[in-house]
């Protein structure tokens, strides 16, 4: 269904003063959105395994190896572990955690809603946590050669309420075309059944989708979105709430970076739109830094709603509309 939009004309003014910080400044106060090494990532997925099984005492772990010689249900030892991340997650139940070691995981699917196949549906409350980090844990989705978003696609995850997900590389996902907006035709690379889903310590690059080429209405922390696109709004995130995430890249034709979204603490460097905000549109930004984010060239913010909101925000090599 077409949308009507009645767009608001802004006066393109310099950033008041309250808004940016010098770039001095930035090195001290914004020390957590610094791209984190990859000791550090795997630090945290180690204390991420710990507490996740403190805290599931009572649930199952189960295993994921693409290269398991004897895969075996419940998959609940190396020996017998599944040789796809599904595979797992159907014999899980709510609370269990999914431990997937090194390789791409790039076969099978599963539809959730209407006809968008995803290569990972984690359907119920689980966990699935690499062991090694998202250098070497990749899902891969499907996008159609030369066209990219078609209904053929496959999205890389599938997210329900209280899934979590942590440390993987998630590329190559697609959405399809027709069929519902939101379920069918957001979220490349992720898609989210609300902010009570959490993505952690991931990297979302070279997705693609109507709206939210690399994720769509979930939680991000600590994940790299990068070189993803979308046809309509977000080309790295849309209806999303990031907290310390870098977002680099990111095309999309209109509406920005990010769309509809809450940022705290990011770094957001060479995203683009053709139309409405290089960077972000009607998104609330707090504690972030904006480099080279343009739309034609020009303009890396727009605000399209008196919900959106910039707090401390660093600029460099762009410009910011603000309303009067």
């Amino acid at each position: 269904m077409v949308q009507t939009v009645h767009r608001r004309r802004w006066k393109r003014t310099r950033p008041d003063a309250s808004l940016l910080i010098n770039r001095a400044a930035s090195k001290s106060n914004f020390p957590s959105i610094m791209k984190a090494t990859t000791k550090t990532q795997i630090l945290r997925l180690a204390v991420n395994v710990l507490v996740l099984s403190a805290m599931s005492a009572s649930a199952a772990i189960r295993y994921v190896n693409v290269n398991s010689a004897s895969p075996t249900p419940p998959y609940t030892n190396w020996t017998t572990a599944a040789t796809t991340i599904q595979d797992a997650v159907d014999e899980a139940v709510a609370g269990d955690q999914i431990l997937v070691t090194n390789g791409v995981y790039q076969t099978g699917g599963r539809v959730v809603f209407g006809a968008m196949t995803n290569r990972v549906a984690m359907n119920k409350p689980v966990a699935v946590q690499s062991v090694n980090g998202a250098a070497v844990t990749v899902i891969r989705g499907f996008q159609v050669p030369g066209i990219t978003n078609e209904d053929n696609a496959i999205r890389c995850v599938y997210l329900a309420n209280g899934a979590a997900l942590a440390g993987f590389t998630l590329t190559n996902g697609a959405t399809r075309i027709s069929g519902d907006i939101n379920r069918e035709r957001s979220g490349g690379g992720v898609w989210c059944e609300s902010t009570n889903a959490v993505v952690s310590n991931c990297v979302l690059t070279g997705n693609s989708a109507v709206y939210g080429g690399g994720a769509a209405n979930g939680t991000l922390n600590y994940c790299t979105l990068t070189a993803s696109t979308a046809s309509s709004g977000g080309g790295g995130a849309y209806r999303s709430t990031l907290k310390n995430c870098t977002l680099s890249s990111n095309s999309v034709l209109e509406a920005g970076g990010v769309c509809e979204s809450t940022l705290n603490n990011c770094a957001l460097t060479g995203n683009s739109a053709l139309q409405r905000g290089g960077s972000a549109n009607a998104s609330t930004l707090n504690n972030c830094i904006l480099t080279s984010c343009s739309t034609n060239g020009v303009e890396g913010i727009t605000q399209e709603s008196e919900s959106s909101a910039l707090s401390k925000l660093v600029l460099s090599s762009g410009t910011a509309e603000l309303p009067d």
